[in-house]
């Protein structure tokens, strides 16, 4: 019987109880322990939940290792490609043709990496002011039947 029937069969027996006049403290745990499968059931779920609990800090300690593992990786890849690019400008080779990839480098498409952008001194941000025209407004005008002022 699963955790909810089990209640309700010990819900049934202490009611009962409470009707015979004899639904003491004592009774009634006596009563759910020797009539139903009620305690069992609970430890089975609250087994459950232990088991459910410690899967997921596995998987958080599992995905923690991956992410790590990702970012080796993909440091990886920056490398081995930083060193073709290096290979092709030291053999002076714009393009080198292979059975698994065609290698090439495009001129003046050095890319720029800002990896911390809170360590750049204020005269390399930029200030910009957006404007932008308040279109819900304008509709709201417009099915009110009045016209929109000329810009100042």
């Amino acid at each position: 019987m699963s955790l909810f029937d089990e209640a309700a069969q010990a819900a049934e027996l202490i009611e009962a109880l409470r009707q015979i006049g004899q639904a003491d403290e004592e009774s009634v745990e006596l009563t759910i322990a020797s009539e139903t499968s009620l305690v069992e059931a609970a430890q089975k779920a609250v087994a459950m939940l232990d088991e459910a609990q410690a899967m997921m800090i596995g998987i958080d300690a599992r995905m923690e290792a991956l992410k790590a593992r990702k970012a080796r990786l993909g440091a990886r890849v920056e490398r081995i490609r930083d060193e073709l690019t290096q290979a092709l400008e030291m053999a002076g080779q714009k393009r080198l043709s292979l059975p698994e990839a065609t290698l090439f480098m495009q001129p003046g498409r050095e890319a720029m990496r800002i990896t911390d952008e809170d360590l750049l001194p204020p005269r390399f941000y930029e200030v910009k002011e957006i404007s932008d025209i308040n279109r819900r407004a304008i509709l709201m005008a417009s099915r009110l039947a009045r016209t929109c002022p000329a810009p100042a």
